[in-house]
């Protein structure tokens, strides 16, 4: 006769799967680049582009003398090409650095248009493209104290942005662009927070949000975006396209070109 199986088996509420190690998210890991800062300093500034009735538009009453620790990233960006976002840029990291006379840094990532290196007299490589694939960051010091530029670079400074320059990038007119793709995220991520270690204020000059080859997601590398709009020529569903792409928390407010006076 077969002998009685006299084992205790757990009830089967409370049996239940092996406990499993908790997946807490891994901490985001960023690397510190060095800075290299360019002696020579931007030779002209463009004053068709920087002007005193233009950066004199800027006010800072949250900037107070008090928030000695203060720092900030913001991008400027629009619905379409076009509307003035260079101008903005321009002129905001400008009044920032001579209001506050605190190290701001304009960053030009208009790679397939660029034209902050134009407007501050510097060259425009090695900039941002070198910046992602080097271990160092280019920085060049303008005419304006306290203010310095990283122009965007040349496209065949990079490898991975020389690669992407093939005949899906082509532009209406033949001629390759230069683009971004996923694979710079975590590089321009490490650019910006490196950035930020060494200047209070970065202003990033973006392409605007239609632009195909530019990863939306290079956004969220900074505090906020100011949306410029232009008077004459945006229209009301380019604005609800806009925030069809952003997240209306990343939007810290709007800027308006080319006003009548009577908006003044």
């Amino acid at each position: 006769m077969a002998e009685r199986d006299e084992r205790v088996f757990p009830d089967d509420e409370q049996a239940g799967p092996p406990e499993q190690p908790s997946q807490e998210p891994r901490p985001l890991v960023r690397l510190l680049k060095p800075i290299t800062f360019s002696s020579e300093v931007g030779k002209t500034i463009d004053e068709r582009v920087v002007a005193p009735h233009f950066y004199n538009c800027f006010n800072y009453s949250l900037l107070s003398t008090e928030q000695s620790k203060f720092n900030l990233t913001v991008g400027i960006t629009s619905s379409n090409a076009g509307e003035g976002k260079t101008l903005v840029a321009a002129n905001l990291a400008v009044s920032l650095a001579i209001t506050n006379q605190r190290e701001t840094v304009l960053v030009d990532l208009n790679i397939r248009n660029p034209h902050i290196h134009s407007i501050f007299g510097t060259k425009l490589s090695p900039g941002l493209i070198e910046s992602l694939n080097d271990n160092t960051i280019y920085v060049k010091p303008t005419r304006v104290k306290h203010l310095y530029v990283l122009s965007a670079g040349n496209p065949l400074g990079n490898p991975v942005v020389a690669d992407r320059m093939t005949s899906s990038s082509m532009s209406p007119g033949g001629s390759k662009k230069a683009s971004l793709g996923l694979e710079q995220l975590a590089a321009f991520r490490d650019v910006i927070y490196s950035l930020r270690q060494a200047f209070d204020f970065v202003i990033v000059d973006m392409p605007s949000i239609q632009e195909p080859r530019i990863p939306i997601q290079l956004t969220h590398q900074m505090d906020g975006l100011l949306v410029v709009v232009d008077a004459n020529r945006t229209k009301h569903a380019d604005i609800e396209r806009t925030f069809g792409k952003l997240n209306k928390n990343q939007i810290l407010g709007f800027v308006l070109n080319h006003a009548p006076d009577s908006y003044n």
